[in-house]
């Protein structure tokens, strides 16, 4: 339960900032550091996030919390090739289009689009408007 309150607090902490020239800013914030160790800290060994949510009990899967959770860090100027995000890209990528939802699908374009990943995030796209 704890580990599910801190991964929506970092990652609510990353996207709230979502401003122009927001990520040069973020690099310096502590807070920000701190949330971004946190999300590192819980990545599965897959590459994915996931976990229970607070009552009413549910299972968030990987493919709700993963996409966010990799364009949250991307958004905030991790480098791609840093581990933690080339395992959890390589996670994205390897299950784009695998649930098949709206958001999940837009999450997934949107942290495809940041790390450069042009090709998979129109396929991706274009089965949305289909």
């Amino acid at each position: 339960m704890r580990q599910v309150i801190g991964l929506v607090v970092a990652v609510g902490l990353i996207i709230s900032g979502f401003a122009p020239g927001w990520p040069a800013e973020a690099a310096s914030n502590d807070v920000l550091q701190r949330a971004l160790r946190f999300l590192e800290l819980y990545q599965d060994a897959g590459g994915s996030w996931s976990g229970p949510t607070p009552p009413p009990q549910r299972t968030l899967s990987p493919w709700e919390v993963t996409p966010v959770v990799v364009a949250a860090l991307l958004w905030a100027g991790e480098p791609a090739d840093g581990d933690t995000l080339r395992q959890g890209l390589g996670w994205v990528r390897s299950h784009a289009g695998d649930a098949a939802t709206v958001q999940i699908d837009s999450w997934t374009v949107l942290a495809l689009s940041l790390a450069g990943d042009r090709e998979l995030a129109v396929r991706v796209s274009e089965r949305l408007l289909n």
